[in-house]
Formats: C-alpha cells, sequence, structure tokens
C-alpha cells in the first residue's frame, strides 16, 4: 500500500500549481522532499499516518497557493468550495469524536464506577485497542493486563496473536492460578469463551456500543466491548 492516501485532500489543490510561476527557483524544493518522503516510506512493511505529520507544513504551504490562486480564478464559487471542504470535516469529525471506535473508552467508565470492587483487570483484545490509567481516575492502583504485542526476533507469534489463535487455551493457561476480577473484551469474543467465563463465575455488568461494521476494519473487533465481572 502507498502510503500516500492521507494526503489526498492536500494534493488534490495541487493541480492549480502547473503554471504557476514562482519567484524562486528554489520554491519546488520542499514539495520534492514531500514526494521522496511519502515514496521512501511507501516502501516500509509497517505503515502509520503519523509518518506523515513531519510532512504535513510543507504540503500546507502549496495548499495555501492553490486556494490562493482558486480565490483569485474562480472568485464567485470561493465561498460555495469552503464550504463544500468544511462540511464534509464537520460530519466526519463529530462520528470519529462521538460514535467510532467509543466502546473501549465507555468500558473504562463502567470500571471507574466500580473501582471500589475490582482487584485487577485484564483486556482481552488486540494491543492498544483500550486506553489505560489516563482514564481510570482512582483514589487506588488497580493492576491492569494488556495483551503484549512487542516484536519477536524470532518472527514468532506474540501474545495478542497467541490469544487470537486459540482464545480458550489462552485462557485456560493464563489463569490456572490468579484471575482477575474483571475481564474486558470484544463481543465476539465474549460470546466465543462464554462456557469458560461462566464457569469462572464471570457475570456481563456492561456492554458498550464500539463502532460499525468493525470486521471491515480489523476481524478480531466487534461491534460492542463488554465488561465481565467476577462474583466470588
Amino acid at each position: 500500500m502507498v502510503l500516500t492516501h492521507g494526503l489526498l485532500i492536500i494534493w488534490l489543490l495541487f493541480y492549480r500549481l502547473k503554471n504557476t510561476t514562482w519567484p524562486n527557483p528554489g520554491s519546488l524544493k520542499p514539495l520534492y522532499l514531500v514526494l521522496w518522503v511519502c515514496g521512501v516510506y511507501s516502501l516500509l512493511a509497517h505503515k502509520e499516518f503519523r509518518f506523515l505529520y513531519p510532512i504535513l507544513p510543507l504540503s500546507f504551504i502549496y495548499a495555501g497557493k492553490a486556494i490562493q490562486q482558486m480565490k483569485l480564478a474562480h472568485a464567485r464559487w470561493y465561498n460555495v468550495m469552503w464550504f463544500i471542504v468544511i462540511l464534509p470535516h464537520v460530519l466526519f469529525a463529530a462520528y470519529f469524536g462521538l460514535l467510532h471506535q467509543r466502546g473501549t473508552i465507555a468500558a473504562m467508565g463502567t470500571l471507574r464506577d466500580d473501582a471500589e470492587n475490582i482487584s485487577s483487570v485484564d483486556f482481552l483484545m488486540p494491543c492498544h485497542h483500550a486506553p489505560g490509567y489516563a482514564h481510570l481516575h482512582v483514589g487506588k492502583h488497580i493492576p491492569m493486563r494488556h495483551l503484549d504485542c512487542s516484536p519477536t526476533s524470532d518472527n514468532t507469534m506474540d501474545e495478542a496473536d497467541v490469544f487470537h489463535e486459540n482464545p480458550l487455551q489462552f485462557v485456560k493457561n493464563t489463569y490456572k492460578t490468579a484471575i482477575p476480577s474483571h475481564i474486558v473484551l470484544y463481543q465476539d469474543m465474549g460470546d466465543k469463551l462464554a462456557p469458560y467465563l461462566r464457569e469462572k463465575k464471570f457475570k456481563k455488568i456492561a456492554s458498550h456500543f464500539h463502532m460499525y461494521l468493525p470486521h471491515v476494519h480489523d476481524r478480531r473487533m466487534s461491534e460492542y466491548v463488554d465488561v465481565y465481572k467476577r462474583d466470588v
């Protein structure tokens, strides 16, 4: 995958620059740097949007120049263009800020409300899918365990992969002695482990909406995030 689709909105403005006369012959050098960074980073096996953040200010320079030319050439449609650009961003901000992947944060609220009954919490879900202590403001230390996904030198499966490969065997091996008081996991995984959870006296105390079409994003995710509490 080429790591540029996050920049397409900005680059769509660059077509206005093709006939631009630049006062300095070196004015396009930052643009060449942007293209070089995108090309090199696209060769990496591991890609993330944050890798492109350093080149966004350089891209904004050319996007601003293009917007200026569009205003001069199409003054009548300039305000309409801004409405077309801003409205989708407002809608996207509302959706991604209020609805998308909100379940894990809501689950932290459930844990806060039940903090006095928590001895430890295990998050049985992929790495980095749930926040940590920044969302658990209580007056005591609560041990929290997230599945480990640290890179391995011998290309073996990490802990998160092992869990999703055989979740029932994983929990049987992990909880031979110490068992957490609370478990947070995706709904589909909770359904798979339902017999084991009942055997260990876990009861679902909350189910929070997380996202639409979860399997399009990650087959290990679900539409809801569930919180289980052990009744002892």
